[in-house]
Parts: structure tokens; C-alpha cells; sequence
């Protein structure tokens, strides 16, 4: 069960690869791959939160046991990180919603937030994995 957080670090860094990609592909004006892009972006962002919801509830939560100096800079992007993800899912949803109804100026305006927050998410998760990977203790 504890590979689960591999493969769910692993999902997320991915989905982060793929929006930027989805958002190169839309500034190049790649209109019939952004779409893909995107829906596999959401996708594997769907397969880190079942993979993070299940590690958890099987094998717990990881705590960090690393130097002192450290706590205060982990505790802190980890405090940041789980503001963004929180905030990450109505962002995403909202944006996903006008491109569907083809209202590409909310779709746009939604976009501005969903993609920054998204990737701070996922680059701090990413982090966060590494440095619990590391340091870190079962609860």
C-alpha cells in the first residue's frame, strides 16, 4: 500500500505536465489538442485524489521527522500547498464547466486562477512527497 503515494505523486506531477502543455498547445492555437490535453490533465488529477484518499485511509498519514531547522519551512509549504489543492478543485471545475458551454471569455477568466494555483499544487505536492519520502515517519 505504501507505493500508492508513488504512484499517486507520480499523477500528480503528470497532470501539472499536461496543463502546461494543454496551455502551450492552446497559445499555439492547437484548438483539437487542447482539449485532450486537458481532459487528461483532470483525469490523472481524479486518479491522484482516489490514490491520496486510499493511502490514507489504509495506511495513514506520514509526519515529518526530519532536522529542526526544517519543520518551519515544511510546515509552511505544507500549509500553502493544502490551501491551493483546496481551492485547486472549484477553480478546475468552474474553468472545465464554461469550456464546455463554450463561453470561452469565463473559460478564459476562470483559467488565469485554475492554472497557477494547479501547478503550485502539484510542483508542492510534488515537494512534499520528496521530502516525506525522506523524512518522514508513519502517524
Amino acid at each position: 500500500m505504501a507505493s500508492l503515494g508513488a504512484w499517486a505523486a507520480a499523477a500528480i506531477l503528470a497532470s501539472g505536465v499536461l496543463v502546461v502543455v494543454g496551455v502551450l498547445l492552446i497559445r499555439r492555437g492547437r484548438r483539437d489538442l487542447h482539449p485532450k490535453a486537458m481532459l487528461a490533465a483532470v483525469l490523472l488529477a481524479a486518479a491522484f485524489l482516489v490514490l491520496y484518499l486510499i493511502k490514507w485511509t489504509f495506511v495513514g498519514a506520514t509526519h515529518y521527522a526530519g532536522p529542526e531547522w526544517g519543520r518551519a519551512p515544511y510546515l509552511a509549504l505544507l500549509l500553502t500547498h493544502t490551501v491551493a489543492a483546496t481551492l485547486n478543485l472549484p477553480l478546475v471545475l468552474a474553468a472545465v464547466y464554461w469550456a464546455v458551454r463554450g463561453e470561452w471569455a469565463r473559460h478564459r477568466a476562470w483559467v488565469r486562477w485554475a492554472v497557477p494555483v494547479w501547478l503550485y499544487a502539484a510542483l508542492s505536492g510534488w515537494i512534499i512527497y520528496l521530502v516525506l519520502a525522506r523524512y518522514g515517519v508513519p502517524a
